[in-house]
């Protein structure tokens, strides 16, 4: 059903992940009409013991949910024993963390030299992690300085985007133009279709090996205090979000560097107001709302509240 539904390789690989690792040890033994209500309470209350994210029980309910929603519509039982007052984890999408433009200089001065440019285009385009090592140098247009995203690097093949709103051209700004003309000079593989960023011999790089042995002794040279979870490299795309907002004011734009489909996503996670932003925001709404009403109002001296 998935496949027909065109959903990714990445995706199946989680939901085989998490059959694999819950729900067939907790329901391999019973026939789909013999699962009850209350097996699911059961079942959701180990997780909350084990101290399941409850982000990851959210995946865990939602991929039972198609299992017992397909069951139904092949007549395999009457109903679903899912209930989503009953089940349905909790959770709240959350305000990503992001770093300090002085905290990505340090962890960029702590990257060694030949993966500089990789980490130089993480920060100044927000790519995500499996667009930018899909990138081939067929993608790079240096005449217009535009960079194409149509596809993503994951487990060693390439893969479409996304989203249809992950398929992008992103300008190219002059430093990281001139960092991209100097890495090609100095790279062997420099073909229409090899890899931009690769391994010596011209294979794709390694996610896991990119962090754990360059991102993290980066960070922890920088002296940024980490968790596997908050700071991998989505973390600079976290910030580059943010940093966009800022600087030009339009979620949109945001919304179309990072190629999220939904603006809310770039609205609610990955856009961080600071407090110039509030200042701001306080002051705009006094100076439109400001009428003779509020004349005979005047600001306090420097020193006078209490």
């Amino acid at each position: 059903y998935l496949e027909n539904q065109g959903v990714k390789p990445s995706t199946l690989y989680s939901y085989q992940s998490m059959l694999r690792n819950y729900a067939l040890p907790e329901f391999g033994a019973l026939k789909l009409d013999e699962i009850k209500p209350e097996h699911l309470t059961q079942f959701f209350e180990k997780l909350r013991q084990k101290e399941v994210s409850a982000k990851y029980a959210a995946n865990l309910y939602g991929m039972l949910k198609t299992i017992f929603d397909l069951a139904a519509e092949y007549d395999l039982i009457k109903g679903s024993p899912l209930r989503r007052k009953l089940h349905r984890p909790k959770y709240r999408t959350k305000e990503k963390i992001t770093l300090t433009v002085e905290q990505i200089q340090s962890v960029l001065e702590h990257i060694p030299l030949q993966w500089k440019p990789l980490f130089v285009s993480v920060v100044l385009t927000g790519l995500r992690l499996g667009e930018l090592l899909g990138l081939r140098w067929r993608d790079v247009d240096f005449l217009s300085q535009n960079l194409n995203v149509s596809s993503s690097l994951w487990r060693g093949h390439l893969l479409g985007p996304k989203t249809e709103a992950s398929k992008r051209t992103l300008y190219i700004p002059d430093l990281l133009l001139q960092v991209l003309l100097t890495h090609k000079q100095q790279s062997t593989f420099t073909a229409p279709d090899d890899f931009v960023f690769c391994r010596d011999d011209g294979s794709p790089c390694d996610p896991d090996h990119l962090r754990n042995e360059v991102l993290y002794p980066a960070m922890d040279k920088a002296g940024i205090k980490r968790s596997p979870r908050t700071h991998g490299f989505h973390l600079f795309r976290h910030t580059a979000g943010s940093i966009v907002h800022r600087e030009t004011g339009s979620v949109k734009l945001a919304q179309r560097q990072l190629g999220h489909s939904r603006m809310s996503t770039t609205a609610d996670i990955y856009i961080h107001p600071d407090e110039e932003e509030a200042r701001r925001a306080a002051e705009a709404l006094v100076s439109a709302i400001s009428c003779p009403l509020f004349a005979h109002l005047e600001a306090p001296e420097s020193g006078t509240v209490q």
